[in-house]
């Protein structure tokens, strides 16, 4: 199945025609293999040579895997960013994103759910830990803050993202596994 997916991914970055698309995909962040050269995929169908002479169990021990979230409305935008120095980085939702997509208030929210993680970091702090950490360009309405905000010395609240709360945003997170074969894949050299 990934070879699948990820030929067919490749074939709509290289914008196919119209009436060959059979789905269309939408991933954020793709950007990262489309350059001025030509397009150059197969070292993610090929298996190098040493894989080939390694044994299933080996290769069962570090198994790839993609990791898709299905929702029926837009995904709520996460960042991945550090926020406190004892916490490595992790993916968080604004938590102004969240609240709008749940209809409910801040204070409702932490009643309802406290065992949500909460935190707030400076606007400044988020927008220079996007900038190095994220593909896409910082987002326009964290760049400029409200009223209060004059100087961009505001806090932004953020809340951790976790399977239970992308559930509770609407989203289904499925996991899909490499199978595992003593046969290269469809492009082994």
């Amino acid at each position: 199945l990934r070879p699948c997916v990820i030929s067919e991914y490749f074939a709509d970055l290289e914008a196919r025609a119209e009436e060959t698309c059979s789905l269309p995909w939408d991933f954020y962040s793709s950007t990262v293999f489309e350059t001025d050269q030509e397009p150059c995929w197969e070292f993610l169908l090929s298996l190098p040579e040493d894989e080939k002479e390694r044994s299933a169990a080996e290769r069962g021990a570090e198994k790839d895997c993609f990791l898709f979230e299905f929702s029926t409305e837009p995904l709520v935008p996460c960042y991945h960013v550090q926020v406190s120095l004892s916490q490595g980085f992790c993916n968080w939702f604004l938590l102004s994103d969240v609240l709008k997509r749940l209809k409910m208030s801040a204070r409702i929210f932490r009643a309802r759910y406290p065992h949500f993680e909460v935190a707030s970091i400076p606007r400044a702090e988020l927008c220079q830990q996007l900038s190095v950490s994220q593909v896409t360009p910082v987002p326009p309405e964290l760049r400029r803050g409200g009223a209060e905000d004059a100087e961009g010395e505001g806090f932004v609240e953020l809340v951790r993202c976790v399977p239970d709360l992308q559930g509770l945003l609407g989203s289904s997170v499925q996991l899909l596994e490499e199978e595992l074969s003593d046969t290269p894949g469809p492009c082994g050299r």
